[in-house]
């Protein structure tokens, strides 16, 4: 039975959690430089809010107790969007693999800044908030916002609409003529890979392009640059997500295998490399994250299920043994 919180409401809780800086559930438990967890800097919160409360969910879970839900300002909203590559206002509301309108990916983001923001229009408008400033500069770029307006060929992306617009002008920012705009388009697999004509590659060939490109880790594959371009994203027939594309992706060993890696981690190793990606449970060692990764896939090193993969493992100590947690 827990004592520490008897005293604070949830929205008391809420609002001390809020005022220590506490941004996640994960948060909530991390120590702090005195060893301390976080949530212990206030010796009325509760260890397990979600237990301590009854109707924890009903009154909207973690993202309501951190206060996680409340809305960007408006600079904080330009950024997130901006961050989640939104290119436009269509693009905001457009429906990703998962079913969900783009802007959903960040839930403090508002369904519609233009009536949100009282200011928006005389801000700058969309071009403002999306901080868009001239054309495309990247092929990656050109080629994500072709496909968007259903561009198919070259003579498509010239075509004149029956308003007298060049279908590619429905985008301002895409080039009139992307093959002279960039000067190694043909290199760059010419108006196939500008439309994305060619198809995907093969298990073997995406592997061999993912090395190419350098790519050292499932996050790495995913990792966005300075310019906004995840990296797979420079080789435009590598999928955005080889382990659901590849039916046998797991079979053929994973991470590991397709990016040509060493030989998984010994015991001592793995739980090394569990504790610096934060995992404290086992269920925490397959929780998804806002990336679709598990957090172990973080580390291609590791086994997806250390239990089974160690045979030893139980003889060893088990999960408090290789979370190195003191019973």
């Amino acid at each position: 039975m827990q004592v520490a919180g008897k005293n604070l409401t949830f929205r008391e809780a809420s609002a001390s959690a809020a005022k220590l800086g506490i941004k996640s559930y994960s948060d909530y438990l991390t120590d702090d430089s005195d060893g301390i967890p976080n949530y212990k800097q206030d010796p009325r919160l509760p260890s397990k809010p979600k237990e301590f409360y009854e109707d924890f969910d009903d009154k909207g879970g973690w993202q309501a107790f951190l206060q996680s839900d409340k809305r960007y300002s408006y600079q904080d909203a330009s950024h997130a969007a901006t961050k989640l590559g939104i290119t436009s206002s269509v693009d905001y509301v457009t429906l990703g693999r998962n079913g969900e309108e783009k802007y959903k990916q960040d839930r403090r983001l508002p369904k519609d800044p233009s009536s949100f923001y009282r200011n928006f229009i005389k801000s700058g408008g969309w071009d403002s908030f999306l901080q868009i400033n001239g054309s495309y500069k990247h092929f990656h770029e050109v080629s994500k916002a072709a496909i968007r307006l259903g561009i198919k060929s070259q003579v498509d992306y010239e075509s004149v609409g029956s308003n007298g617009i060049a279908k590619h002008k429905q985008d301002s920012r895409l080039p009139t003529n992307p093959q002279s705009y960039f000067e190694n388009f043909t290199e760059l697999g010419g108006w196939d890979a500008l439309l994305q004509l060619m198809g995907k590659y093969s298990y073997l060939d995406a592997s061999n392009a993912a090395v190419k490109l350098g790519i050292k880790s499932s996050s790495g594959y995913r990792k966005v640059d300075d310019n906004g371009v995840k990296k797979h994203e420079h080789d435009l027939r590598l999928p955005g997500n080889p382990q659901s594309y590849f039916n046998d992706f797991f079979e053929l060993g994973g991470w590991n295998t397709f990016l040509q890696l060493g030989p998984r981690y010994n015991f001592h190793e793995a739980s090394n490399a569990t504790i610096k990606l934060g995992i404290i449970s086992s269920s925490d060692y397959q929780k998804k994250g806002s990336d679709g990764l598990k957090k172990f896939e973080h580390d291609t090193r590791l086994p997806s299920a250390p239990n089974t993969y160690f045979a030893d493992f139980i003889e060893q100590g088990g999960w408090d043994t290789f979370l190195q947690r003191s019973k």
